[in-house]
């Protein structure tokens, strides 16, 4: 796991509304399958009912506030050290 999964849990517990982009679960199906030795979907989509998680396109305005909190919050560049994969804006 990675290190501070656990404030990211919290705030999905808390979360009114679960969205994952779906170039989010392109790039953990992409790590996951080779890992596993065969198509990681079965194993991720069941997943996401649990977390109450809807998939979402991405679109240009998720792109421009992915990119805006990256630049803002990224590694090196705050404490928080988000990574990019795995964060997404709000819908």
């Amino acid at each position: 796991m990675e290190p501070g999964y656990d404030r990211f849990i919290d705030a999905i517990d808390r979360a009114e509304v679960v969205v994952v982009g779906a170039p989010t679960l392109l790039e953990t199906a992409m790590v996951l399958s080779p890992k596993l030795g065969h198509d990681a979907r079965p194993l991720l989509m069941p997943f996401l009912p649990g977390l109450g998680a809807e998939v979402v396109a991405f679109n240009e305005q998720h792109l421009a506030g992915a990119t805006t909190a990256l630049l803002r919050y990224g590694r090196g560049r705050h404490a928080a050290a988000v990574p990019w994969r795995g964060f997404q804006p709000d819908g």
